[in-house]
């Protein structure tokens, strides 16, 4: 671009110089067709097509990972928890025979209290 002297200012960039005629920079004065509506619905409508085809196999890809984690966790999770649970079992087991020991020694000691006392 040119450089100007404006009175004062300093320097300055010339303003660009517009065509004189009005069609100087379209495609009409060289004899070229113009854009019509479908082929600029096709140009931006395959594109966006194609990225919300891609978006939606990703969105099914990730949807099949994370089911695949949640099965995976839930399965380990059950595997934890039956060991949790055949332990509570195993101390319940342990509490009644333990019980069943302390009543057997009660009773033989009521046993011998009521020999003692007739």
């Amino acid at each position: 671009m040119k450089l100007y002297e404006n009175s004062g200012r300093g320097r300055q960039f010339a303003p660009p110089l517009l065509p004189k005629e009005p069609h100087a920079r379209s495609n009409i004065s060289r004899g070229e067709e113009t854009v019509t509506n479908e082929q600029l619905y096709l140009a931006v409508g395959i594109p966006m097509a194609f990225n919300a085809v891609l978006i939606v196999i990703l969105m099914a890809y990730i949807n099949a990972k994370v089911d695949g984690v949640r099965t995976e966790l839930s399965a380990r999770m059950d595997i934890g928890f039956a060991a949790v649970n055949q332990r509570f079992d195993d101390m319940r087991d342990l509490w009644r025979a333990e019980l069943r020991r302390v009543e057997e020694i009660i009773d033989a000691r009521l046993k011998h209290l009521e020999e003692k006392v007739k």
